[in-house]
């Protein structure tokens, strides 16, 4: 039987294992670690969304598109 951790076959927890981000509650580091830990993991999710939103616009997301700025 074959396992691939990075393929989203992580022995039936889930597609995303928890080591994929630095826990932001976890009790190790200073703050500004937690900090960015926090704000690594916004970030991308932030970036799947508006990856989600291009690819599928059908899924009760909006397509953003930009606006040409007049010369």
């Amino acid at each position: 039987m074959r396992t691939n951790q990075g393929m989203g076959d992580s022995g039936g927890r889930g597609a995303v294992p928890n080591h994929c981000f630095p826990d932001p509650t976890a009790v190790y580091g200073t703050d500004e670690e937690r900090l960015n830990a926090l704000r690594l993991q916004e970030y991308t999710m932030h970036k799947f969304h508006a990856w989600l939103t291009a690819i599928d616009p059908s899924s009760g997301h909006t397509q953003r598109t930009l606006k040409k700025i007049p010369d």
